[in-house]
């Protein structure tokens, strides 16, 4: 009976220590769960799914912080349809897509991604032809010292959600306006059908004068 009872108080502290230990991970688990939505809330993730993502991938808000990742001499349009810059990216590696040191740019309109500049590196207008075999491509005088190309994408359109609070819906890209200043290649994509061919021509225009 003396065994008996030395087992039973020995069970005893075993499960009362036990508990004791349990509690303080389950209140370290609660705290980290909490902190982690913290820090979902204070870093947004509006700018995850709005730039091609390769490697070497850096994304601003600031243009001004742009110069800290590029020598680029990237330009601004003076004209953007009503929208806001909402993020930049500049690709400090080589990728299929875009040579280093290019910068892409972002705008939206309404919650809503309205069109992007491309701003690459490297690339001759003359050789775009050659990229978009199938698609639909147009010539075009922007001013009496350059020239540019229309190319309609073979793109069905595909939105996501109107209503993402975390960041802006957009559609397939459909159209994109081609030409070059001040060495660089420059590509203003339409999302879906939002801008007209006339306002591809006035943005790009901001950027020639």
């Amino acid at each position: 009976m003396l065994v008996g009872k030395i087992l039973k108080k020995t069970t005893k502290q075993t499960e009362d220590n036990g508990s004791g230990c349990v509690i303080p991970i389950i209140i370290l688990m609660l705290v980290a769960t909490l902190l982690l939505k913290i820090i979902s809330w204070t870093v947004p993730e509006k700018t995850i799914p709005l730039l091609s993502k390769t490697e070497g991938l850096v994304q601003l808000v600031h243009t001004e912080d742009i110069a800290n990742y590029t020598s680029t001499n990237f330009i601004i349009p003076k004209e953007t349809i009503g929208a806001s810059q909402y993020v930049i990216g500049v690709y400090t590696e080589e990728s299929q897509k875009f040579p280093k040191g290019s910068v892409a740019l972002v705008y939206v309109k309404d919650n809503q991604r309205l069109f992007e500049i491309d701003e690459l590196t490297s690339g001759l207008l003359d050789e775009q032809k050659q990229l978009y075999p199938e698609e639909k491509l147009e010539e075009i005088i922007l001013d009496k010292s350059n020239k540019g190309l229309i190319v309609k994408l073979n793109n069905t359109i595909n939105c996501t959600s109107k209503y993402i609070e975390s960041h802006p819906s957009m559609c397939q890209l459909t159209d994109v306006l081609i030409f070059e200043k001040n060495e660089l290649l420059i590509k203003i994509y339409a999302d879906g059908k939002k801008l007209t061919q006339g306002e591809l021509i006035t943005i790009a225009k901001s950027i020639l004068n």
